[in-house]
């Protein structure tokens, strides 16, 4: 069993997303977006967190469902 986690900067995470790492940090205010760990002032997110939260989005195939 691999017990390793890989840990994304806002950067990184921000890359996975196709978001600006300005967007994400905004999203972290408003309680948006992926779950997060914090080391002191460092942010991190585990990269498995970030796939579950892509692949949990909400799939629609017309804008008239927003």
């Amino acid at each position: 069993m691999d017990t390793t986690t890989e840990l994304l900067n806002d950067t990184d995470t921000a890359k996975l997303l196709h978001i600006k790492p300005a967007t994400l940090r905004q999203w972290r205010m408003v309680g948006k977006g992926p779950k997060y760990s914090k080391m002191g002032k460092l942010v991190l997110y585990k990269r498995q967190t970030v796939e579950r939260y892509l692949a949990e989005l909400p799939e629609h195939s017309s804008t008239v469902e927003y």
